[in-house]
């Protein structure tokens, strides 16, 4: 499946749940805290098949709040990586 086809099938879910392709983006923020505290409790106690799912769980998360953005996950990771590039060439600069 390619990111795309996920994104629709995603989509197409929300809309079957809550009558509505956009996200709430506060709930969805809130959604993301909770996911991120499971993965810290899987990483504690060693759950590699719980670590996962809840991996899977924030990456879908997360293409929730990108379409409430309007933006491609792809594109604005992409951007991020520029970023966090040039500053490690700044640093070795010095």
């Amino acid at each position: 499946m390619t990111l795309k086809q996920l994104q629709e099938r995603l989509t197409q879910w929300h809309i079957d749940k809550h009558g509505r392709a956009e996200p709430n983006m506060e709930r969805t923020a809130l959604k993301l805290c909770e996911e991120t505290g499971e993965i810290a409790k899987a990483i504690i106690r060693k759950d590699t098949k719980n670590l996962e799912e809840e991996v899977a769980d924030v990456f879908i998360v997360l293409l929730h709040l990108t379409r409430g953005l309007n933006k491609d996950i792809l594109e604005l990771a992409e951007s991020k990586l520029i970023v966090i590039e040039q500053r490690l060439k700044e640093r070795q600069k010095c």
